[in-house]
This record gives structure tokens, sequence and C-alpha cells, in this order.
């Protein structure tokens, strides 16, 4: 079990269309040992949706490796545009 409870939010979203309103949070974690010897780093994405104006959020969430080919990110990273020195 990874430390999702422990690790800080990265990036978050919120956006309304189409008669719903959904909203994003995006966390990242480097850990060693996991199931997949290249990776380092694991992405978590939690999602949710609901009619607009309606109480009941439904949510999903999923976790994905990071491939080595993906640039490591950072807290520091989060502040800073793509590509900046």
């Amino acid at each position: 079990m990874l430390p999702w409870s422990h690790v800080s939010v990265l990036g978050h979203s919120r956006d309304r269309a189409h008669g719903r309103e959904e909203a994003r949070e995006v966390k990242v974690v480097t850990v060693n040992g996991l199931r997949f010897s290249h990776a380092r780093q694991v992405v978590r994405i939690h999602r949710g949706c609901r009619r607009i104006g309606a109480q009941k959020w439904q949510t999903e969430t999923r976790n994905r490796p990071r491939p080595p080919r993906d640039p490591v990110i950072k807290p520091d990273d989060q502040d800073s545009p793509q590509g900046a020195a």
C-alpha cells in the first residue's frame, strides 16, 4: 500500500460542461520496490463527477506507474511552467 494520505496534491482542476461538474486531483509519489522494476514514481488521479446542482459525487481513483522515459516530477516543478529553467 502506498502512503497516499501523506502525499501532497500536486495539481487540481475543476470544470463544468454538458450539465456536469468534474473535479480532479493529481498526486505523485517516488518509491522503490514496485512490482514494475523500471518504475520509480506512481501517479494517482482522483476524479469526481456529478450533475450540476446534485449533492452526490461519483468518484474513481486511478494509479499508474511512471515509465523511466517520463521526466521525474518534483513538488517544486508545479509552480514553474513546462520547459522553464
